[in-house]
């Protein structure tokens, strides 16, 4: 049975029974059900482990400091969603996503590791909850109970301000104590993010120069050597370093049968592997998928051009007038040993109508005198990675030399399968103790680094079931104490404002998730 079926069959019992047995649950001293899905456990006794946290020091250095943190994030939030709503109405999907998979919860999203997701988010969320508590105490308002909140499993600690002490604070106060979580969530992301870049990423080194073989072409002749996973560190007469720009300068004879060495972090392997460009797939709506190509077929010549690499087969096509039709050679080498060579004339179309569709913000008008026929390609069947490159990637060091891609790119590791780092790419790096030991705290920095930016991101939007939904009201009702802002003060006006920024956020968020889970 679905995985994903059984996980919604879990909480549809859950809720249910929360529901059935809630008249019983808050009777009791310290168990209480929040909002028909959430049961709570409160408690007295541990409330004055804020007051030892604050400590007797009365200066508000961190509760003022964390209304501009989210602030810069709410700016932040809104730029990411409105951009994300941007790209999901003009740019074309390739695959859909599923649903599960904008959830930010370990267990139910596929991506996020239920050991590391879950020690991720119950340490993040409780620390958050607490600097809330510790904010209050620190501007004298009382902290009637803590706790820890349940959904199936523990999600994390809350903390609950004395109710009638908030309602007469002063806006300013109310402000800073929701923007206090959100602030240190920010915090414990860059804590988390500058340990992994300044003190583990120096301590990676590669074994060996080569290039990490990070896929290849399925159901091939590539998948069935069992290849992907390893460090490739020599084909033919490239070894070491070079072979990492095997795809874009090799002189290998496509098509030709070579010697290929593998590293698998403690021993090499040698393979006998076909060089040459190879097809990956072919694109839906281009004229390929209507051909006889082939996935995992390598591309020999085009008009008898020979095909040596992949500047090779673009120089070939820039000079290619769409609309003609091209004739490839092919040969395909089985698993079973045979060889199928195949001749296919191909009609073209312009490069220009592909990225129109699929990315026009790449799109330039020359790319209208250039032929495509829709075909993914990789060079002799396997996806090849610089293992430098890698680590900077994973480690979040790219973010320094390309700040906003980089930062990006690291976001996104766990979409390419990359976080936690997969064994047999960890295996090609030396660590300075137990490999084990390393990457388990590696993957846990990270982990504490992406659970907390989705954290301070998720509570500066200003949606109902976030912290950033007050700290907006607040936000309005101190701008309207001067004079211009006088507006503020009537209660429609407020609501409007109120109402019409929650709908914004939730219509963008829609646009996104519509976009990528509909192809």
């Amino acid at each position: 049975m679905n995985t994903l079926f059984l996980v919604l069959i879990l909480i549809i019992v859950w809720i249910l029974l929360l529901n059935f047995l809630s008249p019983y649950i808050n009777k009791t001293k310290h168990f209480q059900v929040y909002v028909g899905a959430f049961l709570l456990w409160k408690s007295t006794k541990n409330r004055g482990i804020m007051d030892k946290v604050k400590g007797n020091n009365q200066r508000m250095i961190f509760s003022k400091a964390s209304v501009v943190i989210v602030f810069l994030f709410f700016f932040l939030a809104m730029a990411v969603i409105i951009y994300g709503a941007f790209i999901g109405l003009t740019v074309k999907t390739t695959r859909s996503v599923a649903p599960a998979e904008l959830l930010g919860l370990p267990g139910i999203n596929p991506i996020i590791p239920i050991g590391f997701g879950l020690i991720a988010f119950a340490v993040s969320i409780m620390i958050h909850e607490l600097f809330h508590g510790i904010t209050a105490r620190k501007h004298g308002i009382k902290v009637t109970s803590v706790g820890v909140m349940f959904f199936i499993i523990p999600l994390g600690a809350f903390v609950e301000p004395d109710e009638s002490e908030i309602n007469k604070a002063d806006p300013v106060i109310k402000r800073r104590i929701i923007a206090a979580g959100p602030a240190i969530n920010v915090v414990i992301a860059l804590l988390a993010f500058f340990i992994l870049v300044g003190a583990m990423a120096p301590a990676l080194h590669q074994k060996e120069a080569g290039a990490y073989v990070y896929s290849v072409v399925p159901n091939s002749i590539y998948s069935e050597k069992g290849i992907a996973g390893l460090e490739l560190i020599s084909m033919g007469s490239y070894s070491g370093n070079s072979v990492i720009n095997l795809p874009y300068n090799s002189t290998l004879v496509p098509g030709t049968l070579v010697n290929a060495t593998f590293f698998d972090g403690s021993s090499t392997i040698s393979k006998i592997i076909p060089a040459g460009v190879t097809i990956y797939g072919t694109i839906a709506g281009y004229p390929a998928a209507n051909s006889n190509l082939t996935s995992g077929s390598i591309i020999t010549s085009v008009d008898n051009k020979t095909v040596y690499n992949l500047n090779s087969l673009s120089g070939i096509f820039d000079n290619i007038t769409p609309g003609k039709s091209v004739y490839i050679s092919t040969v395909l080498f089985n698993a079973n040993g045979s060889t199928t060579y195949m001749n296919t004339s191909v009609g073209t179309v312009s490069e220009y109508s592909y990225y129109e569709a699929t990315d026009p913000a790449a799109v330039t008008s020359s790319m209208k005198n250039v032929a495509f026929v829709g075909v993914e390609l990789i060079y002799s069947g396997m996806g090849l990675g610089s293992l430098s490159g890698l680590k900077q990637v994973i480690s979040g060091s790219l973010t320094y030399q390309v700040p906003w891609y980089g930062f990006l790119e690291t976001l996104s590791l766990p979409f390419s399968g990359l976080s936690p780092v997969p064994a047999p790419l960890a295996h090609l790096y030396s660590t300075p103790f137990s490999a084990t030991v390393f990457f388990a705290l590696f993957n846990m920095l990270y982990w504490l680094f992406w659970v907390n930016i989705l954290l301070a991101i998720t509570n500066a939007l200003p949606l109902a079931i976030t912290d950033g939904h007050q700290f907006f009201r607040e936000s309005l009702t101190i701008l309207s104490r001067r004079d211009r802002f006088a507006f503020l003060r009537n209660k429609k006006t407020f609501s409007a404002i109120v109402i019409g920024m929650n709908l914004i956020v939730i219509s963008l968020l829609v646009i996104e998730f519509l976009s990528i889970t509909i192809k």
